[in-house]
């Protein structure tokens, strides 16, 4: 698969699916060996946990959306830099619904098995996020 194809594949596994809650696709675009990764998240394997995964994501934040800001693909690996958005409105990894609007920045680095995604692995601002729902007190400057 040409690396620009990869990199349209991710921008609908991230808009589409991530930011539309279109979790029917999850099954066109990733491989039944699927494994997400992220610090503080711990590890998703296979189809239906991902499936779980977005479907919390997607719950505690019905409004999400990303941006993409930048792709660099190469040798079967591409990394999207982006931007998600949404209000709280359930509750998320033990904190209640906030009604607060949040931006957090993230790192996506994915790799490919033929012409799916078999592996995730993202950072993202998890101290901003944290901060931005009143879990802990933002930073003094």
């Amino acid at each position: 698969m040409p690396e620009e194809a990869r990199k349209d594949l991710l921008r609908r596994w991230i808009l589409e699916v991530w930011g539309g809650g279109n979790l029917s696709l999850i099954d066109q675009l990733v491989s039944p060996s699927y494994v997400y990764s992220a610090p503080g998240l711990g590890e998703f394997r296979g189809l239906s946990a991902v499936k779980e995964l977005v479907s919390m994501f997607r719950t505690a934040f019905p409004d999400l959306t990303n941006t993409i800001e930048e792709q660099i693909a190469e040798a079967g690996v591409v990394v999207t830099r982006g931007t998600a958005r949404g209000t709280h409105r359930a509750p998320l990894g033990g904190i209640t619904a906030t009604g607060r609007s949040v931006t957090i920045a993230w790192i996506m680095i994915s790799r490919f098995e033929g012409d799916r995604i078999c592996n995730d692995f993202e950072v993202y601002d998890a101290l901003g996020l944290m901060q931005q729902l009143g879990a802990i007190p933002a930073a003094v400057t």
